[in-house]
């Protein structure tokens, strides 16, 4: 039995460098692609939770969307190099606003130093 989701939430990379050391740190890019398939305006919050000592630039954490219509949201993970964060996990959730249980979570790894 296949169940229909209300929205979809992916994250991948940025397309170029997987990550860019810039002096004494290390960014990487991510790109959120939301969709929402529901028959109405909905609202939508993103929250980032990265490695400590790790920065999150994100430039808007909620996204309105009319019914059948996507999104992209581009957010940014900053550390120090000396922190060696290579690997850690980055953790993102986009739920929707008016039920924060009906939500999607990613994982992606940071790279770098």
């Amino acid at each position: 039995l296949r169940t229909r989701t209300d929205f979809e939430a992916t994250v991948i990379r940025l397309p170029g460098a997987p990550y860019v050391l810039d002096g004494d740190s290390v960014r990487n890019g991510f790109d959120v692609h939301l969709v929402n398939k529901m028959g109405s305006h909905q609202g939508f919050d993103l929250k980032v939770d990265a490695p400590p000592g790790a920065t999150v630039v994100l430039p808007f954490s909620h996204v309105e969307l009319d019914s059948l219509a996507e999104a992209h949201a581009s957010l940014f993970v900053v550390a120090p190099r000396t922190l060696h964060l290579h690997d850690a996990v980055v953790h993102v959730s986009v739920a929707r606003t008016s039920d924060s249980d009906d939500r999607v979570d990613s994982n992606v790894r940071f790279l770098g130093e």
